[in-house]
This record gives C-alpha cells, sequence and structure tokens, in this order.
C-alpha cells in the first residue's frame, strides 16, 4: 500500500491517513522482529505527515531505549569475551 501511494500519488499526502496507519503497522512489525531502525525510519515518516501525532512519538521514544539496550547489552557483551 505504501509503495502504491509513494508512486501513483507522489508522495503520502493524498491518502495520508491510511498511510499513517500503514506506517505505524509496520513499523510494529519491524519492533516485534527487532529491526529498530527501519522501524524509526517508519515512525519518522509518520511525524512528517501529522506532526506530534501521540503514538509515534511514544513509539520513537520506546524505539531509541530499545536501540540504546541493544548497544549497552552488546558492550557489555564485548567486554565478556575480552575477559
Amino acid at each position: 500500500m505504501l509503495e502504491y501511494c509513494e508512486l501513483f500519488e507522489d508522495g503520502f499526502i493524498r491518502s495520508k491517513k491510511l498511510c499513517i496507519k500503514a506506517f505505524l503497522r509496520r513499523a510494529t512489525s519491524f519492533i516485534e522482529r527487532y529491526k529498530f531502525n527501519k522501524a524509526k525510519k517508519d515512525i519518522n515518516e509518520v511525524l512528517k505527515l501529522k506532526e506530534g501525532e501521540k503514538n509515534s512519538l511514544r513509539m520513537l521514544k520506546e524505539i531509541e531505549i530499545k536501540i540504546e539496550h541493544r548497544k549497552k547489552t552488546r558492550l557489555l557483551m564485548k567486554e565478556e569475551d575480552e575477559a
């Protein structure tokens, strides 16, 4: 759906509500599969379409926390491997 809008509607503005919903659903799917950077990209697209959208802001904070947690976990694992 998103690809259709991007190609045939010159972006996401014409079908704004549907695109927001699709981006949020896809971001949720990415989060569940630990693809946080892709999820963050989709959330940022939502925020371009609707600045200050509450669900997006909440999800963005969650994603940033998960990314930071992953970085700390990797750092700890690396330190344990070196010890």
